[in-house]
């Protein structure tokens, strides 16, 4: 009953339909919480990104909904209905055990939830959308830098020239020039800075990934940088299936039923994060600051 991981094993996941998007217009997603069709790519690269990571926090929003249906809706009635008249002192400690990690189960699940989708919905796009349009405005400025570059022997210093209006020219020159300078570096220092963080989120996405389908949840908030998610799914499970061991016939058939719909629930995110790409910001490098 506490064997979560068996790949050979698991089921055949159904495509999900419906909120994940394959495109930006088709978005419908209440899970991410934003309408994505709102917000413009100039870079498709940066756009698939943006669908894969949104897709990933539906699946996922699904995955926990499902967990925490099962315990709300059929392992709290389970353990309440437990009749606890003339039972042992053993039992009695497994039952609170059981109860105590049940309720923090539930309500970090719904932490965890609240606190990603935060992340993804108030940081990551704005990161994705910094990281496109100065990706953008970095080609913008370069192009028109290039132009006055190619143009420079037209305004060099020259020692024997006196005319007044030329040497404005050449002072408003070298004025736009090293001002349009200046904004490249910045916009490449932000664009930088911007693949820097996306590249550390989808760090925080790939650990998630590798241990959730162990029935475990490794995750720290952007936001709230304080809290360390360290959520063990199959820890319960395996102290639930003490309980169930302890309890007589007719409650641990109903037991295992309800502790095979928590393994089964863990286990149909697999499929999905066998195919999700976790590696960082495809075909993009940081900028070379020249």
């Amino acid at each position: 009953m506490s064997q979560l991981n068996n790949r050979n094993s698991y089921p055949t996941i159904p495509t999900l339909l419906g909120n994940r998007v394959d495109s930006l217009e088709h978005s419908t997603s209440h899970c991410a919480g934003l309408s994505l069709n709102m917000i413009h790519f100039s870079d498709k690269r940066i756009k698939s990104k943006m669908i894969e990571l949104n897709n990933f926090i539906i699946t996922l929003c699904r995955y926990i909904d499902k967990v925490c249906n099962v315990l709300k809706n059929e392992c709290n009635k389970y353990i309440r209905n437990i009749q606890l008249e003339n039972i042992s002192i053993e039992f009695y400690k497994e039952y609170k055990t059981v109860l105590t990690i049940y309720e923090k189960l539930v309500k970090d699940l719904k932490s965890f939830l609240s606190d990603i989708q935060k992340d993804f919905n108030k940081q990551v796009l704005k990161w994705l959308e910094d990281l496109d349009s100065s990706k953008q405005r970095y080609i913008d400025i370069t192009k028109e830098s290039d132009g006055l570059e190619r143009n420079r022997h037209m305004y060099q210093d020259n020692d024997f020239e006196f005319d007044s209006d030329r040497a404005k020219s050449r002072q408003l020159y070298w004025k736009k020039y090293l001002n349009l300078k200046s904004q490249k570096d910045k916009t490449a220092q932000l664009y930088n800075k911007r693949f820097a963080d996306l590249n550390q989120f989808i760090v925080k996405i790939s650990i998630l990934i590798s241990h959730i389908t162990e029935g475990r949840i490794f995750y720290t908030p952007i936001f709230n940088s304080h809290k360390n998610y360290t959520i063990s799914l199959k820890d319960f499970v395996d102290e639930f299936g003490k309980l169930v061991n302890m309890t007589d016939a007719a409650m641990k058939k109903k037991g295992e039923v309800i502790a095979k719909l928590i393994n089964e629930s863990m286990k149909n995110l697999d499929k999905m994060t066998e195919t999700f790409d976790v590696n960082a910001i495809m075909e993009l490098k940081q900028i070379r600051l020249s």
